[in-house]
């Protein structure tokens, strides 16, 4: 037998041949600057945005900028309905709470007025001086009952006093609110000039805040002035 002294031949691994971990090449790095500049621009967004368009982008965010925008749109839409259409749609609301004032003033005669009801337990107001110094006052509505009629409040400087008749379950006319009137909106007044009952009449808000001097008595203050024909 003969000796092999010969080294065996190295056989070489069978794939997948073991290799080093991939150098990082700043994967990391790369999603964390795409979050702070997603950040920053949504920050953008928010301040800036609102600066453009004239909000204060603060306001926006607490929800103080939501009541303004909606009070502005209430104005405008009021406003931008405020024709023809309006007219009839407000006289056909409110002219069932209009009510007819016959007022007596004993040996200085008679006088008539105009009021509305506000409460449906038969309160209505009216001007004070149509009733000041009256001896009998008589309330007819537009069913064509008619009542008389107490004085439970005046007050002068506003020229405005409430009455009080017999009656309960009566159309009451919304009272709203002067604070979003705009010079130039429409207005519309409702009453019995001359005893002419329910008539209508329209014209536009001309200024507000006036003051008013009124010949032997206390101005007028803070009132709304307009050329609706009364």
């Amino acid at each position: 037998m003969t000796e092999n002294n010969e080294t065996p031949p190295r056989i070489p691994p069978e794939p997948p041949f073991p290799s080093s971990p991939p150098k990082s090449r700043g994967g990391a790095k790369t999603i964390i600057w795409a979050v702070v500049i997603a950040i920053v621009v949504a920050v953008c967004v928010v301040l800036v945005m609102p600066l453009i368009f004239g909000a204060n982008p603060f306001d926006v965010l607490s929800g103080k900028e939501r009541e303004t925008v909606q009070e502005i749109k209430t104005v405008e839409e009021r406003v931008v309905k405020a024709g023809q259409e309006a007219v009839v749609e407000v006289s056909l609301r409110v002219l069932p709470s209009v009510v007819n004032i016959e007022v007596e003033f004993g040996l200085l005669g008679a006088g008539i007025g105009s009021g509305f009801i506000y409460s449906s337990d038969g309160y209505i107001v009216t001007n004070n001086h149509v009733i000041e110094d009256a001896t009998g006052i008589r309330v007819s509505l537009r069913d064509g009952s008619s009542f008389d009629a107490e004085v439970v409040g005046t007050d002068v400087d506003t020229d405005l006093a409430v009455l009080k008749i017999d009656d309960s379950g009566l159309p009451t006319v919304d009272l709203g609110s002067s604070s979003d009137l705009v010079q130039g909106e429409l207005a519309v007044a409702m009453g019995s000039p001359e005893g002419f009952e329910g008539s209508v009449t329209s014209g536009i808000i001309s200024a507000l805040n006036r003051n008013i001097p009124v010949p032997d008595g206390p101005p007028l203050l803070d009132v709304i002035q307009t050329d609706t024909a009364i």
